[in-house]
């Protein structure tokens, strides 16, 4: 490795120097964010708002465009600071995808509508 440089390694970017590496980061494909309030919750196309599922608790929030919490309004953000914390476990709603399509599962947990549903929950 050389010292003091940049390089790639099919999706992470590793920086050096004389201590060796810096720091990296690895690219993976989004899931969701051509779509509507991340698909995680419901779009006021009136104000341009999204009010983001928080059923199954624990939910989502606004993200920073990378999955942390941030003030991008995207529901692009799994909440993990309410009270009953810890990471997302199933798709949203009471009853998963209100009945209207499936849960693709893990890592996405997101609803595929059945035909003449849509919404990020499958419920219009």
């Amino acid at each position: 490795m050389l010292k003091g440089v940049v390089y790639l390694t099919g999706g992470s970017v590793f920086a050096t120097s004389a201590g060796g590496i810096l720091g990296g980061r690895t690219s993976v494909q989004g899931t969701k964010e051509w779509e509507f309030c991340s698909n995680r919750g419901d779009c006021s196309f009136e104000t341009g708002q999204c009010k983001c599922f928080t059923n199954p608790m624990p939910g989502y929030r606004s993200s920073d465009g990378y999955g942390n919490p941030g003030t991008r309004g995207d529901c692009g953000c799994a909440n993990d600071k309410n009270l009953y914390g810890g990471p997302i476990s199933a798709c949203v709603g009471e009853l998963a995808c209100s009945g209207h399509g499936y849960c693709t599962g893990s890592p996405s947990y997101k609803c595929i509508c059945e035909k003449g549903w849509s919404t990020g929950d499958c419920s219009s």
